[in-house]
């Protein structure tokens, strides 16, 4: 058929089954788990940047803070994995990973009170509750620790 999928579709088929004939199983096994762990990242971070939004007086702060939370994220994971495997270094490591999880509390915490929640904003522009506007619990608390587990 000729529909608007059929190309993508097609290549990515291809790419697909030349990498698992290629790729041995155990790293196409790690593979998938990463892909996985991407995903639900990337779930957790569109559910906060759907549901709050940046001060008019600082734009881009929510991106920002984003940003620098999956980083510290990243580099308290690397930390923690190179303090259970080096064992000689492992105080060094251990002091750095604590540092960037209390930073990642702190930047937790400036989304929390700084970036103010759309629904709130809604309802300031109006002094009606919009019904139809579905209000999400724990958000950004919820998907950030998620987020900083993955």
């Amino acid at each position: 058929s000729l529909g608007n999928l059929t190309e993508g579709t097609r290549i990515a088929g291809i790419v697909m089954i030349a990498t698992a004939t290629l790729v041995p199983f155990t790293y196409l096994n790690d593979l998938i788990s990463a892909g996985i762990l991407l995903a639900f990242t990337m779930t957790n971070t569109s559910v906060i940047l759907i549901r709050q939004s940046s001060p008019s007086d600082k734009p881009y702060l929510l991106e920002k803070l984003m940003v620098c939370f999956h980083s510290l994220s990243l580099l308290t994971g690397f930390m923690l994995k190179s303090s259970l495997l080096a064992k000689s270094t492992a105080k060094l490591t251990h002091l750095l990973s604590v540092t960037f999880c209390l930073s990642n509390i702190f930047i937790g915490y400036k989304i929390q009170t700084q970036c103010q929640s759309k629904r709130s904003l809604m309802q300031w522009h109006s002094n009606e509750p919009n019904p139809s506007m579905y209000l999400a619990p724990f958000v950004p608390i919820l998907p950030l620790c998620g987020s900083f587990v993955n």
